[in-house]
């Protein structure tokens, strides 16, 4: 089994890790920073070259016209982004960064990857996953090997891995990144395993981004002169847009130095004049009050889909690199009141669990792989429809059994048996009809084997020569009566024979031809009796069935239907 990757594709940052052959799963640090976990969503093309990740957000600065960021909240849309002279669509700069994730994850473990799990939001429709496969094989994935799974799922995934639940939990998944929200519902235990509940919530334009335009209002408020004079011009030149550029990353700065401790100053070098802005945590945690509260009100929403209340939610966790703010953990407590589990590393959660997923991929396909092939299944005899010929056969068996016995009965009484031999007889004469009656009627339904065909026409055989001994012994209207069913039961066992049993086609017309004889004696025995006439042409029909059975080729072939 070969490596695989989980790629976290996200507004502000993106991220890799790489699943190895013995399960255990590795971040790729990024070889331009101090071994970061993550690189910048951004891009930046300058003299025929693009910069993506860290590279690109250093250059930024300088060459601001030609730099872009969070542009996954643009993704699917048919507007071209232009940087240095160049046209690009959207899903063309995800696939430099996936490129750039790839390359480094090469670097780190070397070999192509058998499964590639990449996480996408919940809000994204199939024109978009559409898009993102196109951007992966862009990018130099084989496109085999690429799933695109929820980032919620994902989530869950790797929030859970490495915990232990032991009894059955039903687990919120509260997924706040730099540019969406994600929710899910998971239940189950470490054992057992995890199941999703129902389709993952979420809001595709709210995350850390967000807050640090908050801050921004926060700073316009306090030095409105400043903060509408730097973005008053529609068009600014390019020294003004990197003032805009700077003040936001010092946003950015002041959110995360709030999630550490209590109060933070930082010098707004961008404004004219530069001023000391300070904020607390609770300053900061009054102005995100509002879209965190939007964030429990998807949760709500969740819960409401699934029939469930907060009372039955063992656990919610927290992931995404917004999740760290403080005010995010006592929001979700004071709405929910239910136990708020901190995940190490929460921002990396995502592209953990897109990692373990991705390695149960790799994993089944290689039971697959190995498991032995199948032996070929043995071909089952096809169970023979009854065809209307064969059908009337069966029928006309069952009626010459009766037929049989009422012959039978008839000597019987005429004859004034005495003694045991005469009573014999008729046991004999019974069974024989019994069995040939039922017997070809149930293999006429059902003929699996050609081996019972061949007895019972065997045993219908005996039928005529009993019939034609009472017809020489008997006065002539009785030996009318034995004749005629014994006659019927010959050409029946002669059409048997003929259409079911392998060579019985000699069989049937030597008998037919003796049947015709037997009739021909009868008719001189009873003196131009019309009943032994009726016999005599009953035989010729039979011994025309014969023929005409004995044509083709379905007494060889067993399945025929």
């Amino acid at each position: 089994m070969g490596v695989v990757y989980g790629i976290d594709f996200g507004t502000s940052n993106s991220s890799i890790m790489v699943g190895l052959a013995d399960g255990r799963v590795v971040v790729v640090p990024d070889p331009e920073t101090r071994g970061a976990a993550e690189i910048p969503t951004a891009v930046l093309a300058t003299r025929g070259k693009l910069y993506v990740g860290t590279a690109a957000k250093r250059l930024g600065p300088a060459y601001i016209q030609n730099y872009r960021t969070e542009f996954k909240r643009d993704f699917g849309d048919d507007a071209p982004v232009h940087l240095d002279g160049r046209r690009y669509q959207v899903h063309e700069l995800v696939a430099e960064v996936l490129r750039h994730l790839r390359a480094q994850a090469r670097r780190a473990v070397p070999g192509e990857p058998d499964a590639v799990v990449i996480t996408v939001p919940v809000s994204w429709d199939a024109g978009n996953h559409d898009l993102m496969k196109q951007a992966a094989e862009l990018a130099g994935f084989d496109p085999a090997t690429v799933t695109l799974v929820s980032e919620p799922v994902a989530g869950v995934r790797g929030a859970v891995t490495g915990q232990r639940f032991f009894d059955e939990q039903t687990i919120l998944l509260y997924d706040l990144g730099g540019g969406t929200f994600d929710c899910a519902l998971t239940k189950g235990t470490t054992d057992a395993g995890f199941r999703d509940v129902g389709r993952p919530g979420g809001i595709p334009t709210l995350g850390g981004i967000d807050f640090d335009r908050e801050i921004l209002t926060a700073i316009r408020a306090r030095h409105p002169e400043q903060v509408d004079a730097l973005f008053a011009d529609p068009e600014p030149d390019v020294p003004v847009l990197r003032r805009r550029l700077g003040l936001r990353d010092t946003c950015e700065k002041i959110k995360h130095a709030l999630s550490q401790r209590e109060e933070h100053r930082a010098l707004l070098s961008e404004l004219d004049p530069p001023v000391l802005f300070t904020m607390t945590r609770d300053e900061l945690a009054e102005l995100l009050d509002k879209p965190l509260a939007e964030t429990m009100d998807e949760c709500d929403r969740l819960l409401g889909d699934q029939e469930l209340a907060w009372d039955e939610v063992t656990k919610v966790i927290p992931v995404g690199g917004s999740s760290r703010l403080p005010m995010v953990h006592a929001q979700i407590s004071r709405r929910s009141g239910v136990t708020v589990l901190k995940v190490e590393e929460p921002e990396l959660a995502v592209v953990r669990g897109a990692a373990h997923l991705a390695m149960e991929i790799r994993d089944a396909q290689a039971v697959m792989e190995e498991a032995p092939a199948p032996a070929p299944p043995v071909p089952p005899v096809p169970r023979v429809r009854v065809p209307k010929t064969r059908a009337v056969a069966a029928g006309q068996l069952v009626v010459l059994g009766f037929a049989w016995i009422l012959s039978a009965v008839i000597y019987l009484a005429g004859a004034r048996l005495s003694g045991g031999w005469q009573i014999v007889l008729l046991i004999v004469l019974f069974l024989l009809a019994l069995v040939a009656a039922l017997g070809l009627a149930v293999d006429a339904l059902d003929r699996r084997d050609p081996e019972p065909g061949l007895l019972m026409a065997s045993i219908t055989a005996i039928g005529p020569v009993v019939a034609a001994i009472v017809a020489e012994t008997r006065p002539a209207a009785d030996a009318n009566v034995v004749m005629v069913g014994g006659t019927f039961l010959a050409a029946a066992s002669c059409w048997w024979g003929a259409r079911f049993v392998r060579g019985g086609e000699r069989f049937s017309m030597i008998a037919g031809g003796a049947f015709i004889a037997m009739g021909g004696g009868g008719y001189w025995l009873t003196e131009g009796s019309d009943a032994v006439g009726w016999v005599t042409v009953s035989s010729m029909v039979g011994l025309f069935i014969a023929i005409a059975g004995s044509g083709g080729d379905s007494h060889t072939s067993r399945g025929s239907s």
